[in-house]
Formats: structure tokens, sequence, C-alpha cells
């Protein structure tokens, strides 16, 4: 038979074994809380993070599609510079190219005698080979002197290949005034292109490399 002693014993224990129980889902709650809170600051620093590096390659991007345009268009701003100077040296090939036959066909003995016919100059094989080799020329592509033109009065064949050694280097070629002066303003024209053109590329690398050399 139970004592009456025992039931306060037996309550007061129910009560500490209650309480524990309250302890332990207390605990439980508060780590899943701790949990829940940490997963939430990790998450939001990783979108942080990633919204970061999204913004960063975006003003990447946008730099690099900036520099690209601005030096598409210097270099289409250059080049047009270059085909209008060669526009204008091709013009003014032509402008010369009409005064060959004037300069090379009559002259003035005195400044109030009347114009007459040139005399022949006569210009050897071996000066048609200096002045090819001088040129950089072969005697096989177009950059060499010409034979002697329909507007010449003499018609000995041109030798471009002699040398002032040889025995028809002191031979006439063939080539007059006006076939020399025709030549070289071709040859002059496109010397002067191609010049053009290098200036205008070295100024636009010097510029790209000051832009980069200041960071702008």
């Amino acid at each position: 038979m139970t004592s009456k002693a025992s039931h306060p014993l037996l309550f007061a224990f129910a009560i500490a074994a209650f309480a524990y129980l309250l302890l332990k889902v207390a605990l439980a709650q508060l780590a899943a809380i701790k949990e829940a809170s940490y997963q939430a600051g990790f998450d939001s620093a990783s979108a942080g993070h990633a919204n970061a590096m999204s913004a960063a390659l975006l003003t990447q991007q946008q730099q690099l599609q900036a520099d690209f345009s601005r030096q598409l268009k210097r270099a289409n701003s250059v080049n047009a510079a270059i085909q209008a100077e060669k526009q204008a040296l091709a013009e003014r090939a032509r402008a010369l190219e009409e005064e060959i036959d004037y300069v090379t066909t009559y002259y003035r003995s005195g400044p109030t005698a009347e114009p007459e016919l040139l005399p022949a100059c006569i210009f050897t094989t071996g000066f048609v080979g200096v002045y090819n080799s001088a040129i950089g020329a072969k005697p096989d592509i177009t950059t060499t002197m010409p034979t002697a033109s329909a507007t010449q009065r003499t018609t000995a064949a041109a030798d471009t290949t002699a040398t002032i050694n040889s025995a028809d280097a002191l031979q006439p070629s063939g080539v007059g005034q006006a076939d020399i002066l025709q030549h070289l303003t071709g040859y002059g024209g496109r010397c002067l292109a191609i010049e053009a053109q290098l200036n205008r590329l070295i100024d636009y690398l010097e510029q790209e490399q000051r832009r980069e050399t200041d960071g702008t």
C-alpha cells in the first residue's frame, strides 16, 4: 500500500521531467532558429556576391563595347582620310600627265623666241638600267621604265637590262623625256600614297598608345 508521503515526491519528479522536456524542446528550437538565420545570411551574402560579380562583368562588357566602338570609329575615320588623300593624289597625277606632252614637245630658245620642236634627248640603255635599279624595279614588272612611246622621235629598241659596264650601255634606249615623266608621275603617286597611309597609321597607333598610357 503506497504511503501518502510518496505522492508529493512523484509529483515533483514529474514536474522536473516535464521541465527538462520543455528545456530540450526550447534548445532544439533555438538551434533551428540559429541554423535558419545562418543559412539566410549565407544565402544573402552569396546572392550579394553574385550580384556584384554580374554588375562587374556587365560594366566590363560595356567598357569593352565602348572601346571597340571608339576604335572602330577612329579606324573608319583614318581610312576615310587615307581614301581622300589617295583621291587627291590621283587627281594630281592626272593633272601632271596632261602637262607632259606640252613640256616635252616644244621649247623656247629665249624669252621672246617662238616655240619650236624640242631637240631629241637621248637616254642610253645604261641610263635606263641605272634608273630602274635606283627604284628597285626589275625588267619583268610594270614599274620598270617603259620603252619608247609613239610620241618620241627615236625608234631604237629599249634594253633595260643593260648595265653601265656592258657594251650596250651607251646605246640609245628609245626612252624619251615624256616616257620618264609618265613613269615618274605614276611611280611618285604610288610612293606618296604609301607614305600617306604610313603616316596615318603611325598617327593612329601613337594616339592609341597615349590613350592606354593615360588610361582614357
